[in-house]
């Protein structure tokens, strides 16, 4: 029966094509490749979407070891693209995403290093594609395939969706293997479509998510905010380094660096936890009735009134300071 564990050793004379959607782990596949081949042949790997230290870092934290049998060399077509300065590596070359010559240039230097066969990594083809449309068809004809010819194995990744039909098509004639991932119903399937040593199949494993974020309101500091903000109080900035508010721009940032964190899970916590915010009458009435009670004798009957308004925050402002515990059932 077919593993994962088989797809992660690339036959050499081979180039290997893995497709799947943005977060559904191909760059982890391409790090355990790595870690699975490096026994038996050096590596290039070609970034263009991350530095090579956080790919280095990540498959360090996989179990990549400090002294290895053969080199990790890199291509770091990121920080070019992107337009990054950086500096000068023994193990890297430098290239740009949106010049295949330069890519092909960069991996011939390191070819250049080592008399062995060599498994080259292509993470990924997206920004290429989208840089370049269907030139990174000629690319991968001269340039992947002929290393293939020569010895070598190659693993390419590529985005499901990011290119057309046409050139997909194009991309999937041109590999010797292809294998798409598929999410669903929290599960990731291996789809081998072609593979020189793995038979069509489909090759199921489970989903690991994180745990879910634990969510504590620190009732004292709250008070103390809410007083300050409305003018009560006088004392010392919560945050003395950057003041007490900030720009809208970092709750978004903060938002979708959320999706990077759980892109599975993390539309669905938003959604649970705004999805009564437009209907205040709702949410009062998902509330105990003291506090129910309360919160109708607190707000005003018409909120386009300054003097209504003063009125509520004053109130507001000293019951937070007061009986925070009523509220929040927190002391």
């Amino acid at each position: 029966m077919s593993s994962p564990t088989q797809l992660l050793e690339i036959p050499s004379k081979s180039l290997i094509l893995l497709i799947g959607p943005p977060g559904s782990g191909k760059s982890t596949f391409c790090h355990e490749a790595v870690i699975r081949n490096i026994e038996m042949s050096p590596v290039i790997y070609v970034t263009t979407e991350s530095a090579p230290s956080k790919v280095a870092e990540s498959m360090a934290k996989k179990g990549l070891g400090v002294t290895l049998p053969h080199p990790v060399r890199f291509v770091d077509a990121f920080h070019e693209t992107v337009g990054l300065s950086t500096t000068d590596r023994p193990d890297t070359v430098k290239a740009s995403s949106e010049d295949l010559t330069s890519l092909g240039t960069a991996i011939s230097k390191l070819r250049e290093r080592t008399t062995e066969e060599f498994l080259l990594v292509f993470d990924s083809l997206t920004s290429p594609y989208l840089m370049s449309g269907s030139e990174i068809l000629r690319f991968m004809k001269m340039s992947l395939l002929r290393l293939c010819a020569e010895g070598n194995s190659v693993l390419a990744v590529l985005d499901e969706g990011c290119s057309t039909e046409k050139d997909l098509v194009g991309m999937m004639s041109t590999a010797d293997g292809i294998v798409e991932i598929e999410l669903m119903n929290g599960s990731k399937t291996f789809k081998v479509i072609k593979h020189p040593k793995v038979e069509p199949t489909k090759i199921e494993v489970p989903m690991t998510w994180s745990p879910a974020i634990s969510f504590h309101i620190d009732a004292e500091m709250l008070a103390q905010h809410v007083a300050m903000s409305m003018g009560l109080t006088a004392g010392t900035p919560l945050r003395t380094e950057v003041g007490d508010y900030v720009n809208l721009f970092w709750p978004n940032f903060a938002r979708w660096c959320g999706m990077l964190w759980d892109p599975k899970r993390f539309p669905t916590m938003t959604y649970n936890l705004n999805k009564h915010s437009k209907e205040p009458s709702e949410v009062l009435q998902r509330l105990p009735w003291m506090k129910r009670g309360f919160l109708k004798l607190l707000m005003p009957k018409n909120l386009s009134k300054v003097k209504d308004m003063k009125k509520l925050f004053s109130q507001a402002g000293r019951y937070f300071e007061r009986d925070r515990f009523f509220f929040f059932g927190i002391p």
